[in-house]
């Protein structure tokens, strides 16, 4: 027979709860202590100690094997009481729950029901008449830029490891010619993004492979020593045995000191085990397989609650096959919806504004085609200062590609003014005086420009 269960809250006189008071427990004359044995649980447990202890609700809880009235007695004051032969629902949860975590709730008959434990980051919500874990509604502030491959300023993406390719992504890849880009705009999930990053094996085939993006130390505030999540939508063909995802950090001079990061990856290894990051670079978290198939369905793949050391002064995330064996040059596996955020868990994901994201790219890389034209003086230079379609996030390294037509002038070359805002919002385009009169510097064609990269 289950045991009897009396609980009762103790109050001073001016109904002040009771932390801590001494609880004697008497039969019913008031002047005998209890006989029988008290204890802390249902069933088992071992027997307490008369007087009782209240916890810091001011309450005592105990259960004894038959009901009966009784005398309670603390700090000069008596109350009657009596063992409910009945525990009330509360009492028996222990027979609802399956796992910790689980709550309870009272069903139409007045029933306790189990509501299972819920998936982090969701919302405790009433759906029909009853309580019910749903998704949270709110959206993630993305730490990662160009989400999708939606933005590529290059016509022709690489070919080559440790190329970038899709604005902000890096192409890594272990064989020459292990993989080819493409801009993916059919094969989506839907509803979802309407655009995604394709990598299909190339002819170095059964080699690892897959994109990497850093993010700028400027990027992130409140990321070292706390926790990021990382999230993607994947599909693979069913020849793509091993897809994988990870949160990386670095724990070198943040940003590299200001020059362009070398190649993340030393050594892919073998099949089915983690490449070995290079330089300060570390996996936070031990990467798995993530078992992609060649279906979108709803699965959004996660990694979530990811540690940041304190120390950590850059972060990357990296996508990537680790599929050395049954790869053909038929295979492809497509990345979208990329969002790492501060927090333990993922939210929704953030959806940019097509004309924001295209500027956050150009703030990275850009190309510019700059002319001028007008009358030289001898011994004089033609100038102007160039603005750039977006300030760059950092001083970016400008190069000269390809040759210019010129009339009555040289080439064309940069100049930096000074450090500081106008290294960021554009430069100085200089031809120097070759003969005098009408003069001019144009593009020859698309080929003719200015690299103008502050990527990492």
């Amino acid at each position: 027979m289950a045991r009897s269960i009396l609980t009762r809250t103790i109050t001073d006189t001016t109904g002040i709860i009771q932390q801590g008071a001494l609880v004697t427990v008497y039969e019913e004359d008031g002047t005998t202590l209890l006989a029988q044995a008290m204890y802390a649980a249902l069933s088992g447990g071992t027997a307490l100690a008369n007087p009782l202890t209240t916890n810091n609700l001011g309450q005592i809880t105990v259960y004894v094997e038959t009901a009966q009235r009784v005398v309670l007695s603390t700090g000069g004051s008596t109350y009657k009481a009596e063992f409910d032969p009945n525990p009330s629902d509360l009492v028996r949860l222990s027979t609802v729950f399956a796992v910790p975590g689980d709550l309870a709730y009272a069903n139409a008959a007045g029933s306790a029901t189990r509501l299972a434990i819920g998936t982090n980051g969701y919302l405790l919500e009433v759906v029909g008449g009853v309580p019910a874990w749903v998704a949270n509604p709110a959206t993630g502030r993305n730490l990662l830029m160009n989400a999708t491959g939606r933005t590529k300023q290059l016509s022709t993406l690489p070919t080559t490891d440790n190329a970038y390719g899709f604005d902000g992504w890096r192409l890594l890849m272990e064989n020459a010619n292990g993989f080819t880009l493409s801009q993916e705009t059919a094969n989506l999930p839907v509803p979802g993004p309407r655009h995604g990053m394709k990598h299909v094996v190339g002819s170095g085939n059964n080699g690892k492979g897959g994109a990497c993006q850093i993010v700028p130390a400027s990027r992130l505030a409140d990321v070292a020593g706390g926790v990021v999540s990382f999230q993607v939508k994947l599909y693979a063909t069913a020849a793509i045995a091993n897809m994988r995802m990870g949160v990386l950090q670095w724990a070198g001079t943040a940003d590299n000191g200001g020059t362009i990061f070398p190649d993340p990856i030393t050594t892919w290894g073998a099949d089915g085990t983690n490449p070995t990051p290079s330089g300060s670079w570390t996996f936070a978290v031990t990467p798995t397989n993530l078992g992609v198939t060649a279906a979108w369905g709803t699965t959004i793949y996660k990694v979530e609650n990811v540690p940041i050391s304190s120390s950590s002064t850059n972060v990357a995330v990296l996508v990537w096959c680790d599929d050395r064996t049954t790869t053909q040059t038929t295979d492809y596996f497509i990345i979208t919806d990329a969002q790492l955020e501060v927090g333990a868990a993922c939210l929704a994901i953030e959806r940019v504004d097509p004309r924001v994201e295209m500027l956050d790219a150009l703030s990275w890389y850009e190309r510019i085609y700059p002319s001028l034209q007008g009358d030289v003086v001898a011994a004089e230079n033609m100038a102007y200062f160039h603005t750039f379609s977006a300030p760059k996030w950092r001083a970016p390294t400008v190069t000269k590609v390809g040759t210019f037509l010129v009339s009555n002038v040289g080439q064309p070359a940069s100049f930096v003014r000074a450090a500081g805002v106008s290294d960021l919002a554009g430069l100085e385009i200089i031809a120097a005086a070759s003969g005098t009169g009408f003069g001019f510097f144009v593009p020859t064609d698309a080929t003719s420009y200015f690299e103008v990269d502050a990527r990492i």
